[in-house]
């Protein structure tokens, strides 16, 4: 077999990075690893998406594109979240074009990939990544609906006092919610809000908890 094929066989997704090729091939020199790359893309089996990031082309798909684990890998530390995060959890009807992440860094960034557009929001919650679990089947860190919920708001700077103010505004499912929260201990509910430093989501949390255990 080809190196193209040893590799790609290795591969259970159709993004990869540069780390991954030099995981794979130990053995071999700077020099192998930029002419790999450099004939991959030539002879169009793989596409670059931004400097150290790449996918196969689709004829050469390994089967499986994951724009949740793409996104993760685009910006380190990042887990899909907003919108994109509500939509996974059937919390909000509409399909999102864009997939919406939240990240440690200050700066909001938007990327236009051959595979999509991403988005990256700063969300200064002092702990990163409570509320957010790794999905097996997308292979990627996602926010929970109440953590997704949480950022939006704080992104937003906007505060919710009612069911069914979310399901005018956001156009939340308010039985989808109410059963994501009756799954949450209360505590940890407003140790979550708490962690936000902000007024609006600390109230969100309030009354949210009438529904947690």
């Amino acid at each position: 077999m080809s190196h193209f094929a040893d590799f790609r066989t290795s591969c259970r997704l159709d993004h990869f990075t540069e780390n991954d090729l030099k995981t794979f091939f130990s053995d071999k020199d700077g020099v192998f690893l930029q002419n790999f790359v450099a004939r991959g893309i030539r002879s169009g089996k793989m596409i670059r998406v931004m400097r150290g990031v790449y996918l196969f082309s689709p004829e050469w798909s390994v089967g499986q594109r994951s724009l949740f684990s793409l996104a993760n890998v685009l910006v380190q530390p990042s887990y899909v979240s907003f919108e994109s995060a509500l939509s996974f959890h059937g919390l909000i009807p509409e399909a999102v074009p864009v997939t919406m992440s939240a990240c440690s860094q200050r700066r909001q960034k938007e990327l236009l990939t051959p595979a999509g557009v991403f988005t990256f929001y700063h969300i200064p919650c002092a702990s990163f990544f409570d509320g957010v679990f790794r999905d097996a089947d997308r292979h990627a860190l996602v926010a929970h609906p109440i953590r997704a919920l949480f950022d939006m708001c704080y992104f937003r700077r906007k505060g919710y006092i009612s069911m069914d103010e979310l399901d005018h505004d956001l156009r939340i499912d308010p039985e989808a919610l109410r059963s994501q929260v009756e799954q949450v201990n209360r505590e940890d509910l407003e140790a979550l809000a708490n962690s936000y430093r902000r007024r609006n989501i600390r109230e969100l949390a309030k009354w949210l908890g009438e529904y947690a255990k």
